[in-house]
């Protein structure tokens, strides 16, 4: 019979961050997120779907396949570090969003904190962060096609909620005004 080669430590653990990320947004989506439309568009539902089943497939495989060969250890160390602290600084971001928002209503509140006094959207810029850092520990071209695929949808969500955050807290008719240096997603950058 054909002889198989025991699959790499790296690769069980980047089976178990991809399922640790989905329990993470299935949590939130059930206890942390205070959604403002109490409906989503059809269109996304396909669109959402394909993302992640794609992504999940092609990850799957090229992670997975046979003949795979994984980094070195300090960048499996490195990515794996970089992943945890994305995913643990995506929920802490989620968690101060969820608290601008009393239940029941759709009031907005300007984000501070961490990472929010320098970004809009912290949140995003943990995940993409979180996914370099699985790119990085798996190697894999299929898992860089995914960290970048999201960033880029992640990149025009923080700059229009970034000009929305601008257009709302000017300092007028009792609101805030929102902080002038703080970039929507790279700090100092973007």
């Amino acid at each position: 019979g054909e002889v198989t080669q025991p699959m790499y430590m790296v690769q069980h653990v980047a089976f178990c961050f991809f399922m640790l990320h989905y329990l993470k947004r299935e949590y939130e989506t059930l206890f942390v997120h205070r959604f403002g439309n109490g409906t989503m568009p059809l269109r996304n539902l396909f669109k959402n779907s394909s993302y992640y089943w794609g992504n999940a497939i092609l990850c799957g495989y090229f992670i997975n396949r046979p003949g795979y060969t994984p980094p070195s250890s300090v960048l499996v160390y490195v990515g794996a570090a970089m992943f945890i602290i994305g995913e643990l600084g995506n929920f802490l971001a989620h968690q101060t969003l969820r608290n601008l928002r009393r239940p029941g209503t759709k009031e907005r509140n300007i984000p501070k904190g961490g990472l929010f006094n320098l970004v809009s959207c912290a949140n995003y810029t943990y995940e993409i962060f979180g996914w370099i850092g699985f790119s990085l520990m798996v190697n894999s071209f299929a898992a860089w096609i995914f960290m970048a695929q999201g960033a880029f949808q992640m990149y025009f969500w923080a700059i229009a909620k970034h000009k929305r955050y601008i257009r709302e807290f000017t300092g007028e008719n009792g609101t805030e005004k929102y902080p002038r240096n703080r970039k929507a997603l790279v700090p100092f950058i973007v």
